[in-house]
This record gives C-alpha cells, sequence and structure tokens, in this order.
C-alpha cells in the first residue's frame, strides 16, 4: 500500500504531502520506532477483538503449557518485546504475575554457577543443555 493510499484511508490526513509522509515512515524504520508502534497498534486491535478489558479470560492451563509459556515470557522480558508479551500474555491465558526466573530455572532443576548465564534467557540454558555444541552453540564470549 503506497503512502498515497494509507493516507486517504484517514481523512484528517488526506492533504499529507505523499513525500513527506514517506520520509516520515522511513525516519521511523530507521530509528527502530515504526515496528514498535505497529506492534501497539496490534496488541490495542487484539484487546478490542478479544474484549480483554471486558471480561477476564478464564482459560485453564495445563501445568506443561504454565510452565512452557513462562519461558517465552522469560525471553521476551529479556527482549524487553513488551508490546509482543502485552498480546502474548492475555492470548495464552497466562496470569499477568510472572513466575520468576529462580522460581522457574528450580522447576527445570536449573543451577547456575556463571553469573553471565543469570542474565540470559533460561531457553538459552536449555538449549545448551540438549544441543551438541552446548554454550558454544551461542557463541557466547567471557
Amino acid at each position: 500500500m503506497s503512502s498515497k493510499e494509507e493516507a486517504s484511508m484517514d481523512p484528517e490526513l488526506d492533504d499529507v504531502d505523499p513525500t513527506l509522509a514517506a520520509a516520515l515512515k522511513k525516519t521511523l524504520e530507521k530509528r527502530g520506532a515504526l515496528g514498535g508502534m505497529k506492534a501497539k497498534i496490534r496488541a490495542e486491535l487484539y484487546k478490542v477483538i478479544d474484549h480483554s478489558d471486558d471480561e477476564p479470560r478464564s482459560k485453564t492451563l495445563s501445568d506443561r503449557d504454565f510452565i512452557m509459556n513462562e519461558l517465552v515470557r522469560d525471553y521476551l522480558l529479556h527482549c524487553k518485546l513488551n508490546y509482543s508479551l502485552s498480546v502474548f500474555t492475555p492470548e495464552s491465558g497466562q496470569p499477568e504475575m510472572f513466575l520468576g526466573r529462580s522460581q522457574l530455572a528450580k522447576e527445570f532443576g536449573i543451577v547456575e554457577t556463571n553469573a553471565k548465564f543469570k542474565n540470559l534467557p533460561l531457553l538459552f540454558t536449555l538449549i545448551s543443555k540438549v544441543h551438541p555444541q552446548g554454550w558454544d552453540f551461542f557463541k557466547l564470549k567471557d
């Protein structure tokens, strides 16, 4: 969809110069802001469609799904994917409160002895335990 077509979808934007709109879009993309804006809009649209503001979702999670979702949440938090997390949490039926990294590590029997790995998502630790290259798979340096 061209900038002119996008602008014509909103009557308030009909008089926006297409060159200005294209330059603005390019600048927002370059700064990495456009993706976050689109994600926030998708999250808000999901809330409207799902009515998650009106009624809490009463999805029953198995223990397995709960723990797997917590691993995903740990990863999203680590990567600061807040808008993705804002969609993931209600969509998955996960409680708002995060179980916590240390409790999640206990669930998997993970004892982290190296401080550098404590700053990584637990998925990294789990993958390193099953991948033939171990931590070398991630090419982590001291």
